[in-house]
């Protein structure tokens, strides 16, 4: 008689991948408070970006985020926006987007 092979999410507890466990910014790599990234540039940039596309994801659907509410990220991707234009304009991040959802 054949045994069923256990499935990998059988050991993983049903409330580690509930949605309001799950934050923008668990990202490998990431740093907050300003620390100093030993970082090639490019893997910077890619960071930064990473989480200019956070923030405008939790100011277009609060429900991603329960720590920040919309003007915090709103805030804090116009910060980083307005700091790394030539990055953000790149993608096609603008600080009109910060906005859009308002309507």
């Amino acid at each position: 008689m054949a045994t069923l092979n256990p499935s990998p999410l059988d050991s993983v507890r049903r409330s580690s991948i509930r949605a309001e466990n799950w934050h923008p910014f668990n990202l490998p790599g990431t740093f907050h408070g300003g620390a100093q990234m030993h970082a090639s540039p490019v893997v910077i940039d890619l960071l930064r970006l990473a989480r200019m596309r956070c923030w405008l994801s939790i100011i277009r659907q609060p429900c991603l985020s329960r720590k920040h509410t919309t003007a915090e990220a709103r805030r804090n991707y116009l910060k980083l926006v307005r700091r790394h234009r030539a990055l953000a304009a790149a993608h096609k991040l603008t600080e009109q987007a910060a906005f859009e959802s308002d309507t």
